[in-house]
């Protein structure tokens, strides 16, 4: 299987850009998949206290059932789940081989017709119990099936921009560029999105400095001509102290409870000093 991934067109670069993505401070810093499974602000969730009820859960059936246990079973397991403990993001990737891997322990032992109807029963009773208690709490991130937040665009400014047919370059919270690409490409073009390996480390950290340097965000503007700026509000509180914004012609044309959107007159901005 190594062997055949090499066939791409990076060959073995593919593999070295991998490992030096995974050593991003910006990946490390900003984005909370990436983020450290033992980092203090994961283990305040829900979510991390399932993932070692889990691992708990492995543990057990390995020590349960050893004599199914295959030296296959045992590399999977370990090598995903070190993978699992050193991103949020690889607990996903644990979750789904343990799977197989537990299926295939437990598999072989035979059980009778009674045995099996009772385990269903009790699968069933588990089930119901689970879903009630995801109506009541909320999932392992405090959402609901009925109530769920996300960053996608309202149908009151998906509606404000078809109308007025906005074209141009947008500054954009990074949060929000994949919708951005999904609903306006390439009428709007973001300047980011969560594609950050495309992007890269510099940039994005060049990016996140625009946002406390109101020169650099207005050479960023007059250098890309950007037309529009689409933020989320705490963003916008932070652009809302630059004094230089509204002489160069800014001004909001759109705002609902999740984002602002900002649109450029026709006054230029400054030249750079």
């Amino acid at each position: 299987m190594f062997l055949a991934t090499l066939v791409n067109p990076y060959g073995h670069q593919l593999y070295l850009f991998a490992w030096d993505f995974a050593q991003w401070t910006v990946t490390r810093e900003y984005i909370i998949e990436w983020v450290s499974t033992f980092s203090p602000h994961f283990a305040q969730t829900r979510g991390f206290w399932a993932y070692l009820g889990f691992l708990a859960l492995c543990l057990a059936v390995v020590i349960a059932y050893r004599r199914n246990v295959r030296a296959a079973d045992v590399l999977l397991l370990i090598a995903f789940g070190y993978l699992s403990t050193d991103r949020q993001r690889h607990i996903v990737l644990f979750a789904f081989v343990s799977l197989y891997v537990l299926a295939r322990v437990i598999g072989p032992v035979a059980i009778g017709p009674r045995a099996t109807r009772g385990a269903l029963a009790l699968l069933l009773v588990l089930l119901l119990a689970g879903g009630g208690m995801v109506l009541r709490y909320g999932n392992l991130q405090g959402e609901h099936p009925y109530n769920v937040s996300s960053r996608k665009f309202t149908p009151q400014l998906i509606e404000y921009v078809e109308n007025r047919d906005l074209r141009g370059n947008v500054f954009n919270s990074f949060e929000l560029g994949a919708e951005l690409v999904h609903k306006f490409y390439p009428r709007l073009r973001p300047a980011i999105d969560s594609r950050i390996d495309a992007y890269g480390e510099r940039y994005f950290e060049y990016y996140t400095q625009m946002y406390s340097d109101e020169r650099l965000l207005l050479d960023f503007i007059l250098h890309y001509d950007v037309r529009y700026m689409l933020l989320l509000w705490w963003e916008f509180e932070r652009i809302q102290q630059m004094p230089q914004l509204p002489l160069t012609g800014w001004r909001t044309l759109f705002a609902d409870h999740k984002m602002v959107l900002l649109g450029r007159g026709d006054r230029v901005a400054p030249q750079p000093r």
